[in-house]
């Protein structure tokens, strides 16, 4: 997967990678893998969540490619709108799952 890159803006300056991280909406969980992978660099160079950011700089984030091995496809078709390197639009039905749930773990009907 390609890295995301952030240009640290001047309201950031001062501001840790953690904090930029978060309120950029990246998840407790997200940033706990990038940490424990290395994925976050500050202009190139590897950073921990607790280093300084300054207006202007690089932030690159390597996001982990994690497979789930809970996660069970499910053969269907699938109305796709979109889709390019970074976005798919599938125009998905109501009452049909996206993910595992309570009732929902290996199915794909739509309830009645």
């Amino acid at each position: 997967m390609q890295p995301l890159e952030y240009r640290i803006t001047a309201q950031e300056e001062g501001a840790q990678v953690i904090t930029v991280l978060r309120n950029r909406g990246l998840s407790t969980g997200m940033i706990r893998r990038l940490k424990q992978t290395g994925g976050i660099e500050l202009d190139h160079q590897p950073v921990t969540v607790r280093h300084t950011v300054r207006s202007g700089q690089c932030l690159r984030l390597q996001l982990p490619e994690t497979p789930s091995e809970y996660v069970k496809p499910i053969p269907m078709e699938l109305d796709i709108v979109y889709e390019d390197e970074w976005l798919l639009i599938v125009n998905k039905p109501s009452g049909v799952p996206i993910h595992p749930s309570a009732g929902h773990h290996e199915d794909q009907e739509i309830p009645k």
